[in-house]
């Protein structure tokens, strides 16, 4: 008898559970919708990122040559054709490109192979 009791209190327990998460699930699916900003910046980053595989453009080719000159992010981007107003923002997000990355690593490779 006992046993019966505890298995519905079992049972109703773990039916209460399991309402609590789909409940929290679709509380977390709602905070998860992106905002048109979000999607905007998203988009702008992704073309602004690129693929691995995409060629440099003559700016970031220039960043990298200069970039290995002194290491200083800002005095590069300035040397490599940027905005002063911009130059750090810029050399910034470069740096976080593994494309400029990969190209840094190849030209540093490079010139110690000379």
């Amino acid at each position: 008898m006992l046993e019966k009791i505890w298995r519905k209190l079992l049972k109703g327990f773990n039916n209460n559970k399991q309402e609590k998460n789909n409940s929290s699930i679709s509380q977390s699916d709602s905070e998860n919708k992106e905002f048109p900003e979000d999607i905007f910046f998203k988009n702008k980053w992704e073309k602004l990122k690129g693929r691995k595989s995409d060629p440099l453009n003559e700016r970031q080719k220039k960043f990298v040559v200069e970039y290995l000159k002194d290491h200083h992010v800002e005095k590069a981007a300035i040397r490599a054709g940027y905005s002063k107003r911009t130059a750090n923002a810029n050399g910034t997000i470069l740096l976080s490109l593994a494309k400029i990355n990969n190209a840094i690593k190849k030209e540093r490779n490079r010139s110690i192979n000379k």
